[in-house]
């Protein structure tokens, strides 16, 4: 797939900050879908250098972190579930990004916290909340992918306590 005119799709390793620092120059928008696999502990580190890099830059760029329900005490429920499958250092790790991230007050950001995914087709819709939620439906991928560009191009969701984010499939 052929990217949108006026964007340019990156690859590479988010905790390499000089390469980091080059990709992020000069950019309006920097979208981190970073996740830890394996016991690859990346959250925080990546975190800490985006929010670093766009920090030093003239005009900070709009940062948007993928994170977990549960992080920063937003699901009890849902962070006991996160550390049974995915392990305590794990979610440890999820959780100190969330709250850096939260933490920040000089450059733009939103920060997002579905669910749960679904690796179905999307839906076309969601639901987002300023408020803390236990539960709520999973969601498409694309369904979370469309509501970060969305927040691209709007300043509804920047800012301190993030955003849950849940399906809408009956």
């Amino acid at each position: 797939m052929a990217p949108r005119v006026g964007l340019t799709v990156l690859k590479g390793d988010a905790t390499e900050t000089e390469a980091l620092a080059g990709a992020m120059k000069g950019a309006d928008v920097v979208v981190s879908c970073i996740g830890n696999v394996d016991q690859q502990l990346v959250m925080e580190r990546t975190a800490n250098a985006v929010l670093s890099i766009a920090r030093d830059q003239t005009t900070q760029p709009k940062c948007i972190f993928i994170s977990s329900l549960g992080a920063n005490g937003t699901s009890f429920i849902i962070k006991l579930v996160s550390i049974l499958l995915g392990g305590r250092k794990t979610f440890a790790d999820y959780d100190r990004a969330d709250r850096l991230i939260d933490a920040e007050n000089k450059v733009p950001y939103v920060l997002v916290r579905p669910t749960g995914y679904r690796d179905e087709p999307s839906t076309g819709t969601y639901k987002a909340f300023r408020k803390k939620i236990t539960f709520g439906k999973l969601i498409a991928r694309s369904d979370v992918a469309q509501f970060m560009f969305d927040a691209t191009q709007s300043d509804q969701w920047n800012g301190p306590g993030g955003v849950q984010l849940v399906g809408q499939k009956e």
